[in-house]
């Protein structure tokens, strides 16, 4: 299955809320995954962005992320540790000429491979660069990444960021 964005499909509205109840839905998940200080990073039409493909009936969501994740980027699924759930996004994109909403279902985790590991870029769905990322880096990349992509990067930095400090107050307090 391959998602497009096309304005044709796109529904319009006239403020407020949009009823997207007569929309059908399409569920996907994807894992944004760090290996030390840095996070993986898929290119695809110019467009920097996370790994994610869409679910297969009956596939648990944890499943479709990793198995997304492999496919896009070549790497295998027993190279990635998710260590918790994220958040949801939501975006509408077009398939088979038709509107849906796409429900996205994020997991954070880390890459457990080995350093000398090899990108294999699904070069079928578009992909056509793989990058490692220094968080030091990062917002070189923000302004050509994808809006999902910049928005679950900036919240799962932040996320981690409050937790980070937590820790450090929690230790500050025991010495």
């Amino acid at each position: 299955m391959r998602t497009v964005i096309s304005t044709s499909a796109i529904p319009s509205y006239s403020g407020g809320v949009m009823d997207t109840s007569d929309y059908p839905s399409i569920d996907a998940c994807g894992l944004v995954v760090f290996y030390g200080n840095h996070v993986l990073l898929v290119k695809q039409k110019e467009l920097w962005g996370l790994p994610n493909v869409e679910c297969k009936k009956h596939e648990q969501y944890r499943n479709t992320a990793i198995r997304g994740t492999e496919e896009k980027t070549g790497l295998s699924k027993l190279y990635f540790d998710i260590t918790r759930s994220l958040f949801s996004t939501q975006h509408i994109s077009e398939y088979e000429d038709v509107a849906h909403i796409k429900t996205t279902h994020w997991f954070l985790a880390k890459f457990i491979g080995p350093q000398d590991h090899v990108f294999y870029p699904d070069i079928s769905t578009g992909i056509n660069e793989i990058e490692w990322v220094s968080l030091n880096d990062i917002q070189v990349y923000m302004n050509s990444m994808k809006s999902y992509a910049r928005y679950m990067l900036e919240l799962t930095l932040s996320l981690l960021k409050v937790e980070q400090d937590k820790v450090r107050n929690e230790y500050g307090k025991n010495i």
